[in-house]
């Protein structure tokens, strides 16, 4: 029997960064559906449509509307309170940190080499406890 796929909203602007957490995901063995959101008002537009993923998966740093905005409109949802929301984000902020868990997010720190991004896929799994 084939797992089911996971439906993961990808938001984030940089296309590298989309490439390589896709790769990671694969490499982590995790079967997936990818929807990517280049910035954070198409996030948003995503976010009151009423649809419910496995996954939220983002940047901090958006252009148009902040990661802020993003995690408290999901906060706010009642249809996605149970949906985990990782922000990974090249920030080293611990006043961004508190802020993101306090919105209900998970912080994971973006790698700086290729074999550590390959390993955020095995850390999202983890998180995802599958």
């Amino acid at each position: 029997m084939n797992p089911r796929a996971l439906d993961v909203v990808l938001i984030e602007d940089n296309s590298a960064d989309v490439f390589l957490i896709g790769q990671a995901l694969r490499e982590a063995g995790l079967v997936f559906n990818l929807r990517t959101f280049k910035n954070g008002e198409e996030a948003l537009t995503f976010v009151e449509g009423g649809v419910i993923p496995d996954l939220f998966l983002m940047d901090w740093n958006l252009p148009r509307v902040h990661g802020k905005e993003i995690l408290a409109a999901i906060g706010h949802s009642e249809h996605l309170l149970r949906t985990p929301r990782i922000v990974l984000t090249s920030s080293e902020s611990p006043a961004d940190r508190q802020e993101v868990e306090q919105l209900g997010g998970v912080f994971v720190s973006k790698p700086r080499t290729l074999d550590e991004f390959m390993q955020i896929g095995r850390r999202i799994k983890s998180i995802l406890g599958c």
